[in-house]
């Protein structure tokens, strides 16, 4: 599902941040629309020695597997490696893409996160696509969370359009997994209009101006393991609080949603995993480890419909708003709703099938 591309990259994988089995390659993008200098994506592979006697059966070769591209949400980057792991055992090839000014990919005097239009984000989607061909995949799944799942979804959308107007497609994407996808705005009705029309005003007039309000940090609270959490990552590019946010992206998340709001197709199977409660901001608490801290539950389970006619929610009791970051029977729940979706999507025979 997108264009066939003859100059497919020749990927420069370094050593990564996370360790032994995981390298990393840049995806320059050249000079930012948004006007904050060069800008760059990265790619994160996790590739265990194929040669290892890990199993008594012989482990598929790397590049034949399907490939999962895992995409982050707002003030985030990749890190969850015990993710990586689990698709790895369960015969995937993993890789993870830092969006631009996210995590790896940030420069120095670039605004974090910021953007004005989702749709830039289709460049380095685009470009991480080829590069993993250039590994020898040729399908690929895509695991995206939270603003990366509103990302995704519009994304999925256009190749959709574009593959149906006669573009070629050299790699399948066979499925889709969304975890808990920022899909609406979780405000009241009432409120909804007045929030668009200051984004929009304020978007064109101050649109690096930052956003009232500041998190309580109660999420990031419940997750690091710096505070009552269980997991480690970089605070500097996912802090407790979140990165401080201004209106030119505000406007953008706001135009995504009006247009999942108006309808979409992702054009593939598609699942939406969300956790059962929410109880958004506010400060830390013990509850805030068995609910979504960020965004309505029910918005996300009422939205899923506007992704086509391919999409479902399922619900994980007692998940966290990362369904991969949660307890462990929430996260046990999440791996295996995962990994039955996924299977359910792939063909009815496959070499890695055969070497499970």
């Amino acid at each position: 599902m997108t264009p066939d591309n003859a100059n497919s990259p020749t990927p420069d994988w370094q050593p990564d941040i996370l360790g032994a089995n995981y390298t990393q390659t840049f995806i320059e993008l050249g000079k930012d629309p948004d006007g904050e200098g060069r800008i760059r994506a990265c790619l994160v592979r996790y590739r265990p020695d194929d040669s290892a006697p890990a199993d008594p059966e012989p482990l598929q070769p790397f590049a034949d597997r399907t490939a999962v591209l895992w995409v982050h949400g707002m003030s985030d980057y990749f890190f969850q490696t015990h993710v990586a792991k689990r698709y790895h055992e369960e015969g995937y090839a993993f890789y993870a893409l830092d969006l631009r000014k996210c995590g790896r990919a940030h420069l120095p005097g670039q605004t974090w996160h910021s953007v004005s239009d989702l749709s830039l984000y289709d460049v380095e989607l685009g470009r991480a696509l080829d590069f993993i061909r250039a590994e020898g995949h040729v399908r690929v799944t895509v695991n995206a969370h939270s603003t990366g799942g509103l990302v995704c979804a519009l994304w999925l959308d256009r190749m959709r359009k574009d593959a149906e107007s006669g573009a070629g497609a050299n790699i399948e994407i066979d499925s889709a997994v969304f975890n808990s996808p920022w899909l609406d705005l979780h405000v009241s009705p009432a409120k909804a209009p007045v929030y668009r029309t200051l984004a929009r005003v304020l978007s064109k007039v101050r649109p690096q101006a930052l956003l009232p309000g500041v998190s309580q940090g109660g999420y990031g609270m419940s997750i690091s393991d710096e505070h009552y959490g269980s997991w480690s990552y970089n605070t500097k590019w996912k802090p407790i609080f979140g990165h401080d946010k201004n209106w030119s992206w505000f406007w953008a998340i706001l135009e995504g949603q009006r247009r999942i709001r108006k309808g979409v197709d992702t054009g593939v199977p598609t699942l939406v995993l969300h956790s059962d409660a929410s109880a958004i901001g506010g400060e830390y608490s013990t509850a805030l480890d068995r609910v979504d801290a960020v965004l309505d539950t029910r918005q996300i389970a009422n939205r899923t419909r506007n992704l086509g006619r391919y999409a479902r929610a399922v619900e994980i009791p007692g998940a966290r708003h990362d369904v991969y970051l949660s307890e462990p029977d929430a996260l046990e729940r999440a791996f295996a709703e995962t990994f039955a979706f996924i299977s359910a999507t792939e063909p009815v025979a496959t070499d890695k099938e055969s070497h499970r």
